[in-house]
C-alpha cells in the first residue's frame, strides 16, 4: 500500500514523533511510505529512508496556494491509497484540497483534546464529510469531539499512541545523583515537556515549594516560548538551588529510570504519551487528570485534579514513599496497550479496511 503522511511540522513534539514512528512501522509492515510537512520546520525524522517533502508554508496566502499545488503534484505523482493527516492544520489543509482532487481515502488525527478552540471546532463540524476517518488519541477527546459536534460518533474513533517498549525501558545508565554531585539519600522529581501553558509548570513549581524539603531536587527537560517566565519563577522560589532545568536531553530513558518520581503537572494534553513512557521505565508517576492522562496512567500512579498545587503536592510526597524503579506493574499495562508494534498492527487493520470499502 502507499501511504502518504500529511503534517504541520517534523519539530520536536509528541505528535511529530509518533508520525515517524509509525512511518517506520508502516515501512517494516511492507508499505510503501511517504512523508509531506505543510512547514518547513524539520528536527525529528524516521529511522527508515523515508522520502520526506516539504510544502513551504508560512503565514501569507501566497505561499498557501502554492502549498497547495505542491501537495496536489505529490498525490498525482506519487498515487496514494490512503492520505493520513495528523493535526489541525494538516486535517483542514488536505481537507480543503479534497474539494478539488480525488482521494482515494482520506484519514485525520487530531492529537487533542483541545485544539484550537471553537473556530477550530466549528471548521472540524463544517468539513468533516470530506474525510473517511477521523481519530483522537483518547477516548476521551473522542467523547469531547463529538460533544462539539466537530465529528459524529460514526465516524470518529480513538487509536492510542504507541511507544517503543524496548527503548523505554528500566537502565542502569548513570545517574542525575552522579551526574550534579549529589548524595545518595537526595531524591529527584523529574518532568519532561515543553516549557509552555499547557504543561502549567508554574502549578508544579508551587507544588515542589509546598514540600518544603531541601533534600528533594526537580529536574525539568525541555524547551519552550515561556523559557524566561518559568526560569524566573523557579528562580524567585525559596528552594531555587533544587531546582534544575536540563534543556533538551536524548537519553530520556535513562533520566526517567534514575528518577524517584515522574511528574506531569498539565493543564491539557492530547494522550500524555510521556506518561506511558514513565511507566515503561517503571517509574512511580503523578500526573494530573487531563486529556487521555487517566486512560493512560489507569491504576498504576497517582492522578490528581489539574490546576491544584495542593493535591499535586500531596500525592507526590506519597509516591515518594514507594521504592523507586519498581513499577513492573505499570510497564506491563504499557506493554499490553500502548507498544509501537501493537498500535501499528491496529493501525494496519483500519488502512486495510478502508481499503476495502
Amino acid at each position: 500500500m502507499r501511504i502518504i503522511y500529511v503534517i504541520t511540522c517534523l519539530g520536536s513534539g509528541g505528535a511529530q514523533i509518533q508520525v515517524c514512528n509509525l512511518a517506520d512501522e508502516m515501512t517494516q509492515l511492507g508499505h510503501d511510505v511517504r512523508i509531506v510537512t505543510l512547514r518547513d520546520e524539520i528536527l525529528v525524522s524516521p529511522k527508515s529512508d523515508i522520502k520526506i517533502s516539504s510544502l513551504g508554508l508560512e503565514k501569507n496566502i501566497s505561499t498557501f496556494f502554492a502549498a497547495m499545488l505542491k501537495l496536489r503534484r505529490h498525490i498525482r505523482e506519487y498515487k496514494p491509497d490512503l492520505i493520513h493527516s495528523h493535526m489541525i492544520h494538516a486535517n483542514l489543509f488536505t481537507r480543503l484540497l479534497r474539494l478539488v482532487m480525488n482521494m482515494n481515502c482520506l484519514i485525520n488525527t487530531a492529537h487533542s483534546s483541545n485544539e484550537g478552540g471553537s473556530l477550530m471546532m466549528f471548521l472540524y463540524r463544517i468539513s468533516d464529510f470530506l474525510s473517511d476517518l477521523m481519530t483522537n488519541v483518547s477516548q476521551e477527546a473522542v467523547y469531547i469531539y463529538i460533544r462539539n459536534k466537530a465529528s459524529i460518533k460514526e465516524k470518529i474513533v480513538c487509536v492510542y499512541n504507541g511507544i517503543d517498549t524496548g527503548y523505554f525501558s528500566k537502565s542502569k545508565a548513570i545517574t542525575l545523583n552522579e551526574e550534579f554531585n549529589l548524595n545518595d539519600d537526595k531524591k529527584i522529581l523529574l518532568s519532561i515537556g515543553r516549557l509552555t501553558d499547557a504543561k502549567d509548570y508554574p502549578n508544579l513549581i508551587a507544588a515542589f515549594n509546598m514540600l518544603n524539603d531541601i533534600n528533594l531536587y526537580l529536574f525539568i527537560v525541555g524547551i519552550g516560548e515561556l523559557e524566561s517566565d518559568i526560569k524566573e519563577i523557579a528562580r524567585s522560589s525559596h528552594l531555587n538551588k533544587n531546582i534544575i532545568f536540563l534543556g533538551e536531553r536524548n537519553d530520556i530513558p535513562d533520566l526517567l529510570s534514575c528518577c524517584d518520581t515522574f511528574v506531569l503537572s498539565s493543564k491539557w494534553e492530547g494522550f500524555g504519551l510521556v506518561v506511558a513512557e514513565a511507566l515503561g521505565c517503571e517509574c512511580n508517576v503523578v500526573a494530573t487528570d487531563c486529556g487521555g492522562v487517566k486512560e493512560v496512567l489507569a491504576d498504576y500512579g497517582f492522578l490528581v485534579e489539574k490546576m491544584n498545587a495542593k493535591e499535586l503536592s500531596k500525592a507526590i510526597k506519597c509516591s515518594l514513599t514507594l521504592p523507586k524503579g519498581m513499577n513492573a506493574k505499570g510497564r506491563e499495562y504499557v506493554i499490553n496497550k500502548f507498544d509501537l508494534k501493537y498500535i501499528a498492527k491496529q493501525w494496519d487493520y483500519i488502512y486495510k479496511d478502508k481499503q476495502k470499502k
